[in-house]
Parts: structure tokens; C-alpha cells; sequence
């Protein structure tokens, strides 16, 4: 998800730039946004929307967190009219999310309405005089500094062959409605008629992208929603824009009223588990350790399906520990991979078909709660199948043995870097691997099947060394 969080993350810690990201947006808001000529409704509002944004590091998408933080300061420099500042900032943002990108573009859109309508004030010009105003206000170096970061988006992905898509489901949808419902509904009440304008457009803008992305599978798909979770702090920013001479009855019972709707409104978005005691259990790296060893002694260097935890412990520890597991949670690779898991019903049946053909060696399932895509694999894990055998206890883990599947190509994985396939006689051959542009084989030529994994080609029999 990001070119630049991770190799940070590895410097200074996973949550580091994350909170140093919303503080720098909230520090923005606050310094850009907020009319401070009511003392009162300036703290006020400045706290509540600390408390929102603050509660943001609970979603765990660190990256975007970060993002968020370099997007405001991109925003910053549009409103200084610094052109290198902003393209600076757009580059840093696009690199470290690029959905970034979009929320960039969609804040920019609303400072330049609002901006060419307040410079037409008082006049009768028409609408190409706008809109003549509003390309002068939007900047043509800034447009092309944001096209420029959609193509190198869009360029390197292709580059790299990212072509997995991300879930959008009703619930996604619903939220960005419910979202934009929300700041039509209270526009006429907290903004002025240019502002109006602006959040109008912007509005229906980001509600028609939705739409679109809803129905088109791409790789931004429910991401898009994220604008929820910042939501309360666009909305409160928004409201404190206004003049407080301008419908002022509005303004006591509007602040209060705002501050209790985003911690509601960022309720919906925090799904981490705070005082589930079975997080603690998984987040410590002790408890991992006897059950790395039962790994190690029965299954050393063959697959293993970890059944997704919350928070995705599993997918940090066992890679760690050197051992390798079958799907993890970038689900622009993972939804498209492995559909069954985002079914409606998984049966019996397309499971184990899905365990035989990953060549999964064995299935450890945790103490939960579970992913939303591990759900239902939990339960039937735990059901009892005839193709898994009686569990292996180890602390609060349960370890289940992988039966009655025949490896065509059997495959062992010796590192992070190289597979070994072991190939009965020439011919083309499936490997349950993701296929990348990187990948190299000691004979024999690789490319992509049509749903993305590795299709060896092989003159004779042999061992195949895979790196990628």
C-alpha cells in the first residue's frame, strides 16, 4: 500500500509516523480552517476534533494516517500558492498512499470554487467568467502536478503488475452516502452561498466516484469510503470557514451538537478490539514461540494457512519465524485470489479444493475474532472436516493437519526469496505463487496465467529454483 511508510516504519516503529501524520493534520486544521474569533468555538471545536482525529490510530491503517498528515500540508502550500511546496508535498503524499491523491484533488477543488466565486462577489458575470476564474484559482501547474502523480500511480502499478481489485461492499457504499447526505443536508445552515457551491460540487463529485467504483472492480474500491473516518474534521472545518455574524443562531447549538456526531460518526470506522483480552494473547510475541517450534518440527518449509486474527498477528510472527503462509491481508492480491473466502457460504468442498491446490501442509487457527474474510473458514475449520485431522494443541492455537491431497508440483520454500518446485517431466506447470516481473527460475521460462499466479514451462525433469 505504501513506497514510503514501510521502509520508515522499519526506522522508527509502526505507529511513529502514523501519529506524527495526524498530528500534523490536525495542527493544519486548526491553523488553517478554524475562524478564531470566538475563543469559545475555536477550542471547542479544535478539541473535538482532536478526539476524532486522535481516534484514527485505532483503524491500524497507518499509512493512509501518514498520508493524511502530508495531504494537509499539500493543501497547506496550495492555499500559500506555493507551487513547489505543493508539489512536493503531492509527491510525498502519492508515495506514501496514493489514495492520497484523491482527497489532494477533491480539498483543492473546494478552496478554487470557493475561491473564484468569492472574486466574482457583487457581480454579474456569467458562467464562463467562472469558469475562466476558477482555472485561475485551481492553477494549471497544480493540475498538472496532480495529473502527474495519477500517471506515475497508475504507471507503476502496471510496472509491477499489480492487478489484484479491492472489496467494496454495501456497507462501504453506505458510509460515503450517508457521508455526503450529511453535508448536503447541513450546508445551508453552516457555510455561505460560494462555500455552498463548492461543497456541493465536491460532494456530488466524490458521490458519483463511489457509485463508480461500487460497480467497477479496481484496486481503490472500498478505500474510497475512507473519507468517512476523517469526516467529522471535514465537516467541523467546513462549519468553522463561516462567518459567525452569518446565522448565528446556528452557531451555539451547532458546536456541541458537531463535536458528539464525530466521535459517532468515528465510532462506526474503529473496529479494533480495545479490551478483547484474546488481542493482548496474540500480540505477544512469547506466546508464538512453542508454537513456531511444532511448526518448524512437522512441517518445516512447507505451506501453512494461518485463519486470519483481527488484527492479523499471524501474518507479522510466522513469516518472521521464517515460516511461510499461504495468504495474508493485501487484498488487492487476496480478493482476487482467493474469492471463496469473500463469499456469502464457503462449503466444504471449495475448501479443501483451495487447500489441495496452495499446497497447504496445514491450518492453524487461532483464538479470534477473525478477519471479516476468516470468519467462515474459522467455523468450519473448527467443524470438524474429514480432510482436517484432530487438532494439535499448542496454548490457545489449534494445529490441523492437511489430508489426502496429491502435490502435482511440490513445492518447498527455502527462504523469502526462493521456491523449489519439483518437476515430474516437461511440460507447463501452475505454482500457487503470485507471478511478478521479478521472478527468475534456474531452467525453464515463467509468465502469469490468467489469474495471476506462476506458469512454469520446463524442457525436463527436475528441481527448479524460483526467486521473486
Amino acid at each position: 500500500y505504501s513506497y514510503l511508510y514501510y521502509p520508515l516504519a522499519a526506522l522508527v516503529g509502526v505507529k511513529a509516523p502514523a501519529v506524527a501524520g495526524l498530528a500534523i493534520f490536525q495542527g493544519i486544521v486548526v491553523a488553517r480552517l478554524f475562524d478564531r474569533r470566538s475563543k469559545r468555538n475555536y477550542i471547542v471545536a479544535s478539541l473535538a476534533t482532536a478526539i476524532s482525529v486522535g481516534a484514527l490510530i485505532l483503524t491500524g491503517a497507518y499509512p493512509f494516517l501518514m498520508a493524511m498528515g502530508l495531504s494537509a500540508c499539500a493543501v497547506a502550500m496550495y492555499m500559500r500558492r506555493s507551487r513547489f511546496g505543493f508539489a512536493a508535498f503531492v509527491g510525498l503524499a502519492a508515495a506514501t498512499s496514493p489514495l492520497s491523491i484523491a482527497g489532494i484533488a477533491f480539498a483543492v477543488a473546494f478552496l478554487g470554487i470557493s475561491r473564484a466565486w468569492g472574486s466574482l462577489a457583487g457581480t454579474r458575470h456569467g458562467i464562463g467568467h467562472l469558469g475562466r476564474k476558477l482555472a485561475t484559482a485551481l492553477g494549471p501547474s497544480n493540475l498538472a502536478v496532480l495529473a502527474i502523480a495519477v500517471g506515475a500511480t497508475v504507471g507503476v502499478n502496471s510496472y509491477l503488475q499489480i492487478r489484484g481489485y479491492y472489496p467494496y461492499y454495501v456497507s462501504d457504499l453506505a458510509m460515503a452516502m450517508g457521508f455526503c447526505a450529511i453535508l448536503i443536508v447541513v450546508a445551508p445552515a453552516l457555510v455561505r452561498r460560494g462555500d455552498r457551491l463548492a461543497l456541493y460540487w465536491v460532494t456530488g463529485s466524490y458521490l458519483a466516484v463511489n457509485l463508480a467504483l461500487f460497480w467497477i472492480h479496481t484496486g481503490v474500491g472500498g478505500n474510497a469510503a475512507r473519507v468517512g473516518e476523517i469526516g467529522p474534521t471535514i465537516v467541523a472545518g467546513v462549519a468553522l470557514r463561516m462567518d459567525f455574524g452569518y446565522h448565528k443562531r446556528w452557531t451555539r447549538p451547532w458546536l456541541p451538537l458537531g463535536a458528539s456526531g464525530a466521535v459517532l460518526w468515528m465510532s462506526l470506522s474503529v473496529v479494533a478490539p480495545i479490551f478483547d483480552a484474546t488481542q493482548y494473547y496474540l500480540a505477544r510475541g512469547a506466546n508464538w514461540t512453542a508454537l513456531v517450534g511444532t511448526i518448524d518440527a512437522s512441517y518445516s518449509q512447507r505451506r501453512v494457512e494461518y485463519v486470519d486474527s483481527l488484527l492479523h498477528e499471524g501474518a507479522y510472527f510466522l513469516p518472521r519465524a521464517g515460516i511461510p503462509i499461504a495468504r495474508g491481508w493485501f487484498r488487492q492480491d487476496d480478493f482476487a485470489q482467493n474469492s471463496i473466502f469473500y463469499r456469502r457460504e464457503l462449503s466444504p468442498q471449495d475448501y479443501r479444493r483451495w487447500l489441495c491446490s496452495n499446497q497447504i501442509a496445514a491450518v492453524v487457527l487461532p483464538p479470534g475474532p477473525y478477519d471479516y474474510s476468516s470468519v467462515q473458514e474459522a467455523r468450519l475449520v473448527a467443524s470438524g472436516v474429514s480432510f482436517l485431522a484432530p487438532p494439535v494443541r499448542v496454548g490457545r492455537f489449534g494445529v490441523y493437519r492437511v489430508l489426502g491431497c496429491r502435490a502435482v508440483v511440490p513445492l518447498r520454500i527455502v527462504s523469502a526469496e526462493v521456491s523449489l518446485a519439483v518437476v515430474p517431466a516437461a511440460g507447463r506447470y501452475v505454482i500457487p505463487l503470485n507471478y511478478s516481473r521479478f521472478d527468475s527460475v534456474s531452467f525453464g521460462t515463467v509468465s502469469a496465467n490468467s489469474a495471476g499466479r506462476v506458469a512454469l514451462t520446463v524442457g525436463h525433469a527436475g528441481t527448479v529454483h524460483l526467486r521473486g
